[in-house]
């Protein structure tokens, strides 16, 4: 059943509200998927919008409504959106897309022309008898249409079978049933865990960004209490036995700006730029790359100079190290090496020492703080991994399936090749994060992070084809 209706100014509510309802009040049915465009904003509100119309209209039965994005729509919606509203996961829609008022608006757009022309009167008749031969064309094509469409379902039965005893095959019976209770839970209340929904590892470990924001309010209040005023007797009122006066006394100041937790992000931050210099100083440089290497490497130099300050404070058993070091590259007449090979001395550096050689080094405090914030950093680092890895299975199959030109493939080919240097990037900086972690806490105290291997990030569909 199809319902129309003219608008007075864009696409309002009220004029939807008006044809959905009377469309529906004429069904006879008990259920019905209504799909819209933006049904995940439409569908707030709306018995309230019902209740607003006409007594007319309200006393008309009406079916219970489901909720539904239109396939193609439905893509340009958020992630968490789509898994939750699209009709891809809907139960009783079938294989439709929901994309049919979008067809029948290629079949109407032509008639926009005349109809600036036409009073409501010849409007109204020429719509209908645009709508009538748009059914009449629809029913003789039935046949044709619907042997098409088995067609095509059969073969796509096949492919979904195979894949389904591939993954039935590869998981454990206690997986599958853990899988299957995740999605019927889901069914019965989409509150519960989406399994549509890619899992994000920050619902699990808060974010890089999140801890630091709770490292730096816990420094905060610490400091706040550090210099609360502290009551004190006054010695001379005691002495006389009068009665007790109280004065203040503050705690002296720490001799840098910088908090603890300030000082393990600048060279954690320092870090990346190392790597990032490492990695970009390979191969044959032109003289304008070479001199934005050399200024690169002298603004991390600048970096490395100030975090060095910080890290006597900190850090006070380094300098011992730093200056042995010096010593024997001097002693051996040895070069100072780039920027990028230099060691930072973090304290998951002496992951390996006692607590007693820790507290030679540094406090305990800095090595916690590096802990929680190793975690952040492999949440984020897998997070983004994760991403990178669906966009290049993506690009493959849709070069595979879509692209024949040599201009095309080879442009694809660039496009691939560029996102998996941004893969390996991203393995490499959560295998170091990770041993830093495990460094630290030992990888029994790592949790849900595990080794990155080669086989987690070389999956069987990403094998490109010969």
């Amino acid at each position: 059943m199809l319902g129309l209706g003219d608008l007075q100014k864009g696409e309002r509510y009220k004029n939807t509200d008006f044809v959905l309802y009377t469309v529906l009040s004429r069904m006879g049915l008990k259920e019905v998927t209504v799909t819209y465009d933006i049904v995940c904003q439409y569908k707030k509100h709306f018995k309230e919008r019902i209740d607003a119309l006409p007594a007319a209209l309200r006393c008309l039965d009406i079916p219970e409504l489901l909720w539904g994005l239109p396939v193609w729509h439905g893509n340009v919606h958020d992630v968490a959106c789509e898994a939750s509203e699209s009709v891809k996961y809907k139960v009783g829609v079938g294989k439709t897309d929901s994309e049919g008022p979008e067809r029948v608006w290629m079949v109407l757009n032509p008639m926009l022309y005349r109809r600036k022309e036409q009073h409501p009167g010849a409007h109204h008749d020429d719509i209908e008898d645009k709508i009538n031969l748009h059914n009449f064309l629809k029913n003789i094509r039935q046949g044709h249409s619907l042997l098409r469409r088995l067609k095509i379902a059969l073969l796509e039965r096949k492919v979904q079978v195979e894949g389904f005893k591939a993954v039935t095959a590869g998981i454990t019976p206690a997986q599958r049933r853990c899988w299957s209770k995740i999605v019927s839970d889901w069914l019965q209340d989409n509150k519960k865990q989406n399994p549509y929904l890619p899992p994000k590892t920050n619902a699990v470990t808060p974010s890089e960004g999140k801890i630091q924001l709770e490292l730096r309010k816990q420094e905060e209040e610490k400091a706040r209490l550090d210099t609360t005023t502290m009551i004190e007797p006054d010695d001379a009122d005691v002495e006389s036995g009068g009665q007790k006066k109280m004065k203040t006394k503050k705690r002296p100041k720490t001799r840098t700006t910088i908090s603890e937790t300030g000082f393990i992000i600048a060279g954690m931050r320092l870090e990346e730029s190392k790597d990032h210099l490492r990695r970009d100083r390979g191969g044959t440089l032109t003289v304008e790359k070479q001199g934005k290497i050399y200024e690169r490497r002298h603004a991390v130099t600048l970096r490395l100079k100030e975090f060095r300050k910080w890290q006597k404070e900190f850090m006070p058993g380094v300098r011992d190290i730093l200056e042995a070091e010096e010593e024997d590259r001097r002693e051996s007449y040895q070069p100072l090496p780039p920027v990028e090979d230099t060691q930072l001395y973090m304290p998951s550096a002496f992951g390996s020492l006692t607590d007693e050689e820790w507290a030679e080094i540094c406090g305990a405090s800095l090595f916690e703080k590096e802990a929680a914030l190793r975690r952040g950093q492999c949440g984020d680092v897998l997070e983004r991994l994760r991403s990178r890895l669906m966009a290049k299975r993506h690009f493959l199959n849709y070069r595979n399936t879509n692209l024949v030109s040599q201009n095309n493939t080879t442009r694809a080919a660039k496009l691939i090749e560029a996102l998996g240097k941004l893969i390996k990037e991203s393995t490499t900086k959560y295998r170091y994060c990770w041993n830093a972690l495990r460094a630290i806490v030992g990888e029994g105290a790592c949790g849900m992070f595990k080794q990155l291997l080669e086989d987690d990030v070389d999956l069987p569909d990403l094998k490109e084809p010969d």
